[in-house]
């Protein structure tokens, strides 16, 4: 998303007035780049210093999942092409859009598909599926359960790919790539060159900060929240908000450095093999960064539809858990949530991620709303013979009415939200008396009537955690 939003912004400024033509665009480019970066990076860190991550309140977990499928479904047909290699073909026709990009697909993959790259691609994927299936049986033997099926995958694909000379039979390879080091690592980022672009970026680009800086912090929180309820742990929005803003300021030193939050795919990977810490993080930096520089001329040969198989092979995880959450939604009777879930994922899907997750926390901000219009009121009686006044739902014999007067408690603070709500529920009771309030419960029992399906999907994972960290 980010790479996606800086790379229009730069756009417009190379290309916005066509009397103006810029001596080094690439050196424009760069300074546009680290300008939004910092400009990002500087509203994530006002958000959380001013503590307001609070916004992730309204992230349910029905909205949670719903974007996760998403993001799963998007990241799919995308890697789809260049494993049936489409990508020569997408590059001229130039699908805009998933839903562009699927119809593309089911056009053009009977007719169209690349044999080879196919065969490669699926070929991968079934190895990496097999073998961490395998892997699954043996979890009590470290050394089986540890192994690297991702690496050996790319090890063994690139190695008979350069054997083979896969491609002098059409199958793309990742190929040379070249790493162009300006004069400093290092600069100041509002230097003179660079402060002439605040002020053109400042319309395009503050538009676009707020966006990337919510939908990037958004991104980031889903990932923490997925990994928080897979390990047990805690996370503060807050917290999250100032790390992603500091990070992002210290990053816009590097000229061309873009904003950088959390990943989906990218967490669940350093989940899946063994990453618990910051630690972590800082190995996996460590080693891309020698990588980037030492290893890449190895990886010559490494065959592109295999990296394709290897994200897909990540989607398949976050696709996992979908049935079971349906499933609960269903037995819970919970069709707000279901529909809540269904949205997100059918506009971030059709549309585009930005608006699915944008209409989807609109929704949800409406919901909270319409459900804190709801004042809970509870009716009570007096025990006959005495003076004891007990909620007449949960006291039959609290029936005992005192001629004149109405006895309400009501367990919500009041304010503009709940008091109109508030005073027709109390004529109400004022015209057809306590028998017609409140009205008979359709599905929850009792104890239950005043909770939501959110509430008992969090208790049986609190429960699950608490049973796990006892074994």
């Amino acid at each position: 998303m980010p790479p996606s939003q800086v790379g229009q912004a730069v756009s417009e400024v190379l290309h916005g007035d066509p009397h103006s033509h810029p001596i080094n665009p690439d050196e424009v480019g760069l300074a546009v780049a680290t300008v939004i970066t910092l400009q990002a990076g500087l509203i994530s860190f006002l958000l959380g210093f001013f503590r307001l991550g609070f916004i992730d309140v309204v992230l349910s977990r029905a909205l949670l999942r719903g974007f996760v499928t998403a993001v799963a479904v998007v990241i799919m047909i995308q890697q789809l092409i260049p494993m049936f290699g489409l990508t020569a073909l997408s590059h001229k026709l130039n699908p805009q859009g998933t839903m562009e990009e699927f119809v593309f697909l089911v056009e053009n993959v009977l007719t169209n598909m690349h044999i080879p790259t196919a065969t490669i691609s699926f070929g991968a994927l079934f190895v990496l599926v097999f073998v961490r299936t395998f892997k699954g049986f043996f979890r009590k033997y470290w050394f089986i359960y540890r192994l690297p099926e991702v690496l050996l995958v790319v090890v063994v694909s690139t190695v008979l790919s350069k054997q083979f000379r896969w491609d002098n039979d059409g199958v793309e390879i990742l190929g040379s790539v070249p790493i162009v080091l300006g004069s400093s690592i290092v600069r100041f980022p509002l230097r003179h060159f660079n402060l002439r672009y605040v002020r053109k970026t400042t319309p395009t680009a503050m538009q676009m900060d707020r966006l990337i800086a919510i939908i990037g912090f958004l991104d980031s929180i889903v990932a923490a929240k997925q990994n928080a309820a897979r390990y047990g742990c805690s996370i503060s929005p807050n917290r999250e908000l100032v790390a992603l803003g500091a990070g992002n300021l210290v990053a816009s030193f590097v000229p061309g450095t873009l904003p950088a939050y959390g990943s989906i795919t990218r967490s669940r990977i350093n989940g899946d093999v063994g990453g618990r810490t910051q630690m972590a993080s800082l190995v996996c930096a460590a080693f891309v960064l020698l990588a980037t520089f030492f290893l890449l001329p190895w990886m010559y040969f490494l065959p592109k539809a295999v990296l394709a198989s290897i994200i897909c092979l990540v989607v398949f995880s976050l696709l996992a858990e979908v049935p079971h959450d349906v499933i609960f939604y269903c037995k819970m009777h919970a069709w707000t949530d279901l529909s809540l879930m269904t949205l997100t994922f059918v506009l971030s899907v059709v549309l585009d991620l930005e608006i699915g997750i944008i209409v989807s926390l609109i929704f949800s901000l409406l919901l909270v709303v319409r459900r804190s219009s709801r004042t809970r009121m509870t009716i009570l009686g007096r025990i006959p013979g005495t003076e004891r006044w007990k909620p007449i739902n949960e006291n039959p014999e609290a029936q005992e009415d005192v001629p004149g007067a109405l006895i309400v408690r009501i367990r919500e603070n009041l304010d503009f939200a709940n008091t109109a709500q508030l005073k027709e529920r109390l004529r109400r009771l004022e015209l057809y008396g306590t028998e017609r309030h409140p009205s008979p419960c359709r599905r929850m029992p009792t104890d239950w009537s005043g909770s939501s399906c959110s509430l008992t999907n969090m208790f049986l994972n609190y429960i699950l955690s608490c049973e796990l960290n006892a074994l």
